[in-house]
């Protein structure tokens, strides 16, 4: 009886490792090359997407800036309109004015003063 050592036994007629591995260094080879050249196309349409966004977001932010401007013109032009109105309404209107200011000077003054 033979004792078995638990691998296989070599077989004599099975080819040598070098005999077998053109093939499969050209399959490999084959496959490398389809991975580098699927890898470096989805690189090529990477870059392209993000040169898409980098521009769709730089024209939305100077859209952006552009409202921004002209909210601010807006709010300006505003602001001075009724600083302007209320300068008519002193120059109409003095006494109604100075009594408003003191009537809200005395309601100030009380509402912060320390007891």
């Amino acid at each position: 009886m033979t004792q078995r050592s638990g691998f296989p036994e070599k077989n004599e007629d099975a080819a040598s490792p070098s005999e077998g591995t053109p093939d499969l260094r050209d399959d490999t080879m084959s496959f490398v090359e389809k991975a580098s050249t699927l890898a470096s196309d989805a690189v090529e349409g990477l870059r392209g997407s993000v040169q898409e966004v980098r521009a769709a977001g730089q024209d939305y932010a100077g859209k952006a800036l552009d409202i921004g401007k002209r909210k601010a013109e807006e709010a300006a032009f505003y602001t001075e309109l009724g600083y302007e109105e209320a300068i008519d309404y002193v120059r109409q209107r003095p006494i109604a004015a100075l009594s408003m200011a003191m009537g809200i000077g005395l309601v100030l003054g009380l509402a912060t003063a320390r007891r």
